[in-house]
């Protein structure tokens, strides 16, 4: 654990000054013996008797916790707080889910070997045990978890990243880390696209013209490059394949207008119209092909798996060259609550003392 720190060190040493009030009204007004007169024995043997020890012990007891109120009040006005976080020695590794499910095997067992403290970035921070690189990991956006885990845990030693470099993984927002970072990323060629189902269906006429040809050469790009789960069919008749069975349908007779069958939920391409008529000529049609091709929902999510390097993420602070101090957690709550438990013991010694023999 890291020192204590106190936030007003001034506050602190007046209030610690103020320690002399309670000692100086303790010896100031010491109990002296007092004459009271009374009329007949019977009333002394039954008034309880009080012996001079007991009265000094209270005295004293109450002296001691008018000390603690003070001495708890300073400690409030001073601001005290402590780091509030755990030791973890040695190098650290942590892993993101999408690593753990696509590392090769041997790949978790050598970080172990290599002598690095092993946790997933998923709440609870588990340490992944032998054969978890063989089972799917959920997925969690990892810059909140990797800012709770540095701002809670002291690391003395290196923090290593192995990330899936997937944009998808780190989520929008990055948080500034306390932490120097050092990244390790997946081998690019282990990267694979999302595959999104998408069913899509080519009307043309018979034998395939150019547009056609064009159309299924586009479409063959879109699958090997950016969608893998793009599957087409080709037809004359548009009733042959069910509607509801479509995300897509690209209509490529040329000079006739589609009729009433539309898909399910799908998507109209129609390269009768003026901007498709030039559009499936030109060397960016593949592009512009997948951006119809894909819903509201799929183009948010497009550009989820684009790589990222530590270039890209440095100049957002996730790597610094210096440790940063680690926040402190404030005390005040618990010394507020000893203060008011102190302050009721006080009240009742000081009630039953005044009170006298009963």
């Amino acid at each position: 654990m890291g020192s204590w720190l106190f936030q007003s060190p001034a506050w602190l040493a007046a209030g610690l000054a103020a320690l002399a009030v309670p000692l100086l009204i303790h010896f100031i007004s010491r109990s002296r013996g007092v004459r009271i007169p009374f009329g007949n024995i019977r009333l002394v043997r039954s008034a309880r008797r009080r012996l001079v020890h007991e009265l000094r012990l209270t005295q004293l007891l109450m002296l001691m916790l008018r000390l603690s109120l003070v001495a708890i009040a300073a400690l409030i006005l001073g601001g005290l707080a402590n780091p509030g976080t755990a030791q973890q020695h040695g190098e650290v590794a942590y892993l993101t889910p999408q690593w753990l499910n696509q590392a090769k095997p041997g790949e978790l067992a050598g970080l172990v070997q290599a002598g690095k403290s092993v946790f997933v970035l998923t709440p609870g921070f588990p340490v992944p045990e032998s054969g978890d690189d063989d089972e799917p990991v959920g997925d969690d956006d990892i810059w909140p978890l990797l800012a709770e885990r540095l701002s809670t845990i002291n690391h003395t030693g290196n923090v290593h990243v192995y990330s899936a470099g997937w944009r998808e993984e780190f989520g929008r927002f990055q948080p500034p880390l306390p932490t120097p970072i050092t990244w390790h990323f997946a081998d690019p060629s282990s990267k694979q696209p999302l595959a999104w189902p998408l069913e899509v269906l080519l009307v043309h006429h018979q034998p395939p013209d150019e547009r056609a040809v064009a159309v299924n050469q586009a479409l063959q790009l879109i699958q090997q490059y950016r969608l893998p789960g793009l599957s087409w069919q080709s037809a004359i008749d548009p009733d042959e394949v069910p509607a509801e069975a479509l995300d897509a349908l690209i209509w490529a007779v040329p000079g006739l207008q589609p009729g009433p069958t539309t898909p399910g939920e799908g998507r109209w391409i129609d390269l009768n119209e003026p901007g498709w008529e030039a559009a499936w000529r030109s060397a960016d049609f593949p592009e512009r092909l997948t951006d119809a091709l894909l819903g509201p929902d799929q183009q948010a999510k497009r550009w989820a798996r684009a790589s990222v390097t530590p270039d890209a993420l440095a100049p957002m602070g996730a790597a610094t060259i210096k440790r940063e101090q680690l926040p402190r957690q404030p005390l005040y709550p618990w010394l507020g609550f000893i203060l008011i438990l102190l302050w009721g013991l006080e009240r009742w010694l000081s009630e039953r003392s005044a009170d006298g023999p009963g």
